[in-house]
């Protein structure tokens, strides 16, 4: 098949709550690039004490090694099929946290798990892939499936 598939994001399931408590709706997000300043609605109208969920495959784009890395305000745990690769699940201001470097082939489906909650203040969530030794970048929807 010489068609290949392009992505369309991860889905994300949102709750009120900082511990999945009370599920308010789902949605399929292109990428995770969020950064929701201080009283601005998330999805579903939330703006603190929520949590959210994506799940999904990123498609590697290459054969190397891969990083992923997560910036968060507050809590964030990233699982790589049933192993968590990054877990700061603490209320913290903007952090940068990685995984360590694996090894990846090109086309290969990695399953993910993202988890993220955010209590007050300011609300940031993005995820990134850094390829080999090159620069950290925002992963793309062309490379995001949701399960």
């Amino acid at each position: 098949n010489s068609i290949v598939a392009q992505g369309t994001g991860l889905k994300g399931e949102y709750y009120s709550g900082l511990s999945f408590n009370t599920f308010v709706g789902q949605r399929i997000d292109k990428n995770v690039n969020f950064d929701w300043a201080s009283a601005t609605k998330a999805a579903n109208g939330l703006t603190d004490n929520y949590s959210v969920r994506w799940t999904g495959r990123i498609k590697s784009p290459f054969t190397g090694n891969m990083t992923l890395c997560t910036d968060s305000d507050d809590g964030v745990r990233l699982m790589r099929d049933t192993t968590y690769i990054i877990n700061n699940w603490t209320d913290h201001g903007l952090a940068r946290n990685c995984s360590s470097a694996m090894a990846v082939t090109i086309g290969e489906m990695i399953n993910i798990k993202l988890e993220f909650y955010e209590k007050t203040g300011s609300a940031v969530i993005k995820l990134y892939w850094k390829q080999g030794t090159g620069a950290e970048s925002i992963i793309p929807q062309s490379a995001l499936f949701p399960n």
